[in-house]
């Protein structure tokens, strides 16, 4: 009876990983599709920033399940992967795009910032 209850357990958590990995996939293509859009991206630029996210993904992912952190850490810790991707992803823009792209990161910022004013985190 142990060994069906571990086994079931083992099957529950790798389906809970693929789910979750499905998830963060769905949510990395669904913001690569939004800059195709708006920057007009050839398919090379979006086939390299597919890559540059998916790993910006996988590092945040690791982040959050390696320790918890306090939410002043947590941010930091987005601030600087997200540094770290746009400078990645820049080089491929040109400069008409680059325009582009830091009016679409404003606007992002913009709506980040009025959908969480207002709320209370834990740990502040």
């Amino acid at each position: 009876m142990k060994i069906y209850k571990s086994l079931l357990f083992v099957a529950l958590f790798i389906g809970l990983a693929g789910l979750i990995n499905a998830q963060n996939q769905s949510r990395t293509e669904h913001r690569v599709q939004r800059l195709k859009e708006a920057l007009k991206l050839s398919d090379e630029q979006t086939t390299k920033i597919t890559e540059i996210m998916n790993r910006n993904e996988q590092k945040a992912t690791q982040e959050q399940s390696s320790k918890p952190l306090n939410k002043k850490a947590m941010m930091k810790n987005e601030q600087k992967r997200l540094s770290a991707m746009d400078k990645e992803i820049e080089p491929l823009l040109t400069q008409e795009q680059l325009k582009k792209y830091e009016s679409y990161k404003k606007e992002r910022m913009n709506e980040m910032r009025s959908r969480t004013k207002g709320r209370k985190f834990k740990g502040e």
